[in-house]
């Protein structure tokens, strides 16, 4: 699942030339939109994050996609989250 999203991310972004938060942002949302992921019979929760923090001298944006599955092998039951990140960082914090 994760890498069939990724992939048709990639493309819409290349699609759209989305080189602005915007552009990637409205990039991510249709491609989660249309993913059908929330009906995956092992997709639990599924929800946006985002976060803006400095780090060494930079400022970084992340939004992401992160979620979660429930399934069983072998009779035995796990679960876990994934992601799927866009980071944008900037070098001037001036701005």
């Amino acid at each position: 699942m994760y890498q069939e999203i990724v992939e048709q991310l990639k493309q819409e972004l290349k699609l759209r030339s989305a080189t602005t938060v915007l552009g990637v942002w409205s990039a991510l949302r249709s491609v989660i939109s249309n993913s059908g992921i929330t009906e995956h019979k092992n997709v639990v929760d599924c929800f946006f994050n985002s976060e803006c923090y400095d780090f060494d001298g930079l400022r970084i944006l992340r939004l992401g996609l992160e979620y979660r599955l429930k399934y069983a092998i072998d009779g035995e039951e796990y679960e876990h989250s994934e992601d799927i990140n866009c980071e944008f960082i900037f070098d001037d914090l001036s701005r």
